[in-house]
């Protein structure tokens, strides 16, 4: 977890999930080996395994997403 991350509500992450600086997670639940680049927001989410999102993605509510799966 690098610097500026704000993790709010429940998070559950997987082993060797990566999160890059200035990220805001929360509610969410995040896969083995899910990398989150910086700048990234990710919100009452679910991510797959393997997954790598951004940088400066935004997963809204409710998102669902599979394994290996790049944004």
């Amino acid at each position: 977890i690098d610097i500026n991350v704000i993790l709010e509500g429940s998070i559950e992450l997987g082993n060797h999930v990566k999160i890059g600086a200035n990220c805001r997670i929360k509610n969410a639940v995040l896969g083995d080996h899910v990398e989150v680049l910086d700048h990234s927001v990710i919100e009452d989410a679910v991510i797959g395994a393997g997954s790598r999102i951004g940088p400066f993605a935004r997963i809204r509510p409710e998102t669902r997403l599979g394994n290996e799966v790049h944004i």
